[in-house]
């Protein structure tokens, strides 16, 4: 088993086709066909299922992709620590940002950046903080600045906490919930909500709140990963959701006011995420640095 077959695997993983995989590496199918089979020959295991449009992998087929994308990752971190320590800059920068970020703060410090620094390149990738977290530990991204989950969440993962933010449930103005002074947990299973997805981080801290209190969190009504959409829902329904103060304070947040929910503190934090032992580039560097800077004047 070589690094050829390897790619070459993958990109059969990624396709689902073994003719749109062989356009895109630019080999011919049957030569694709060799590489495949002499592979799952040296392994001694059947790692494609051919299918009538196309081929999915069998067990030892996503076993061998997710070593394989590891292997990847750890071949493009060492050609950059190489690349470092030979002084060769590389200039383009691959960054996952949470809505907050996008919205405030990181605007301005990537503007500066390039400013300061003409030959650097800038990729931006938004979207909820599960999305980042995948893209970064498939090494898509070089590191990612959004929300910080807990636990098992960030394992393998190094991270920089630079601010932490009140998480609150939140209706338009005028919303009735919204004209009572606290609001007890239980009265929110009666409402109904447009949230992000279960497996989002906002969604699990409300889940857990009711749970810790007994209560199920209902099915929502609207669910939706896109903050922009959700906001919007909210500001013209009646619907509940669940953001941090943060967002309220932007523009985003305009028409939206906070539940004051009785003994219902949910806290969260939000920094820097990188791959443990992993040597960035030095404008990737440069670029955390400017964040945290930037962060930590603002009194964030």
């Amino acid at each position: 088993m070589d690094l050829t077959q390897l790619r070459h695997f993958l990109m059969v993983a990624e396709r689902g086709s073994l003719s749109q995989a062989a356009k895109a590496l630019g080999i011919s199918q049957p030569g694709l066909t060799r590489s495949m089979r002499k592979l799952e020959a040296e392994l001694d295991a059947s790692l494609l299922q051919r299918r009538p449009r196309g081929v999915e992998l069998t067990e030892a087929g996503v076993a061998l992709q997710r070593h394989a994308n590891a292997v990847q990752i750890q071949l493009a971190d060492a050609a950059q620590e190489v690349a470092t320590l030979t002084h060769r800059r590389d200039t383009l920068v691959r960054l996952g940002a949470g809505p907050s970020w996008m919205d405030h703060l990181l605007p301005t410090v990537v503007a500066r950046a390039v400013a300061r620094d003409p030959t650097m390149r800038i990729q931006v990738v938004t979207g909820q903080t599960d999305f980042l977290l995948s893209r970064l530990r498939d090494g898509s991204l070089d590191f990612v600045v959004a929300a910080i989950p807990d636990g098992p969440a960030v394992s393998g993962l190094q991270t920089t906490e630079l601010t932490r933010d009140d998480v609150v449930v939140v209706g338009r103005q005028g919303h009735h919930l919204s004209k009572r002074r606290q609001v007890e947990i239980e009265e929110l299973t009666r409402e109904r909500w447009v949230l992000a997805g279960p497996e989002m981080l906002l969604r699990r801290r409300l889940a857990a709140l009711l749970a810790s209190r007994g209560h199920n969190l209902p099915p929502p009504t609207i669910e939706s990963d896109s903050t922009a959409f959700t906001l919007s829902v909210i500001r013209d329904s009646d619907l509940l959701g669940i953001s941090t103060r943060d967002i309220l304070r932007s523009a985003a947040g305009q028409g939206i006011t906070s539940v004051d929910v009785r003994d219902a503190a949910m806290i969260r934090s939000t920094g820097i995420v990188r791959r443990s032992k992993t040597v960035l580039s030095v404008v990737a560097e440069s670029l955390i640095a400017a964040i945290e800077r930037a962060a930590k004047a603002e009194g964030l």
